[in-house]
């Protein structure tokens, strides 16, 4: 499969969209059709497009060449994510509250596929691919599943979009320049200060999803129609976002590394990550609904508990959330509260540059 377009030389194959399933078509055309209204609001953006990586993993990108860009996604990621939350809702175990199915288990631990192979079977002699593995017993969780996928999905579509709307390419290397490395965090070299900035671009992407979600979702009562009876207040809203979100984060390349904040150069860790959506909703709240924020302190301890119970038998949650009381700590410590701060200065820069979406909204 040839690469379609040169923006994207030095990545992966992108994937033919002929080959490909009505569902991904369909959510390609989604996506397609929200990028090309965009072009009103970066003017100095010609021409955006969207396109399918080869590549058997939960991972995306943005590039950005003269006044062309471009944003694409791992084909596999809507199969490996609809595997997760299918496979995840099967077991009797896992929130519970949501209605009650049989305690017959159809597995005692889960973990996403890891190569294309683990999704194929054979029927009639020929081989299919086949996502998801298990479903849920009932119709309501299947709803829940599907709500889930669906969340992941533009999640990272639209973490991709928040580096776009927001100038990440084109003001990265001015950002470098314009802070003192001491001038927040004592002793920190060079390189630490390049990962800081780094990390704090992708907060900032993160925060531009998040944001995007919660209002898109609490505007147009996202879960209502789906699920009646559970979608009544926010609090559920709130608690399904996050939960999808998190298990984003959690499952991909990311969450085997160590917690340390200089570990990966270009991404923060999933831990600090997710320590930092407490934080992104609660902006967000306070800027869009400040009568909800009752209701989302009840909502992250709900994803709390669910997280409990999903360690047991999905493993990377397991590996960060299996001692509430250690998370509990590194909240209340100053290297996240560092975090929050940094990403709030790289912020500020980034609405005032030239590149920003905002510089076009007109008053």
């Amino acid at each position: 499969m040839a690469n379609l377009d040169p923006i994207l030389v030095g990545y992966k194959d992108v994937y033919d969209v002929a080959l490909v399933d009505e569902a991904l078509i369909n959510l390609q055309e989604t996506y397609t059709d929200y990028l090309s209204g965009l072009r009103i609001a970066l003017p100095y953006i010609q021409n955006i497009s969207f396109c399918y990586l080869n590549n058997f993993s939960i991972n995306a990108l943005t590039n950005v060449i003269d006044d062309r860009a471009v944003i694409a996604t791992t084909i596999y990621a809507p199969l490996i994510f609809s595997d997760l939350f299918y496979g995840l809702l099967s077991h009797p175990s896992i929130l519970r509250d949501l209605d009650n199915q049989s305690e017959v288990k159809k597995f005692s631990s889960y973990s996403i596929p890891k190569s294309l192979n683990e999704l194929e079977s054979e029927e009639n002699g020929t081989k299919v691919i086949r996502s998801p593995r298990w479903r849920p017993e009932t119709l309501l969780r299947n709803s829940y599943a599907a709500m889930l996928t669906n969340i992941a999905n533009d999640f990272l579509f639209l973490h991709e979009t928040g580096h776009l709307l927001h100038g990440h390419l084109p003001m990265r290397g001015k950002i470098l320049k314009c802070f003192d490395p001491l001038m927040a965090f004592d002793d920190i070299t060079d390189t630490e200060y390049f990962c800081l900035i780094n990390h704090a671009l992708e907060y900032d992407a993160d925060w531009f999803s998040i944001k995007y979600l919660i209002d898109f979702g609490i505007r147009n009562e996202l879960l209502s129609s789906k699920l009646a009876g559970l979608a009544e207040t926010p609090r559920f809203l709130l608690r399904t976002l996050v939960l999808a979100v998190a298990l984003v984060m959690f499952s991909g390349d990311l969450s085997q590394y160590a917690t340390d904040m200089y570990k990966c150069k270009t991404h923060p860790h999933s831990y600090w990550r997710f320590l930092t959506l407490y934080s992104t909703v609660d902006t967000t709240l306070d800027e869009l609904y400040p009568e909800l924020k009752p209701q989302w302190k009840a909502a992250f301890n709900d994803v709390l508990i669910d997280l409990k119970y999903i360690a047991d038998i999905y493993e990377p949650v397991k590996r960060w959330f299996s001692n509430s009381s250690s998370m509990g700590n590194d909240l209340a410590n100053g290297h996240f509260e560092k975090i929050v701060t940094e990403h709030s200065k790289i912020a500020d820069i980034l609405k005032n540059s030239p590149y920003h979406f905002l510089t076009y909204q007109t008053p």
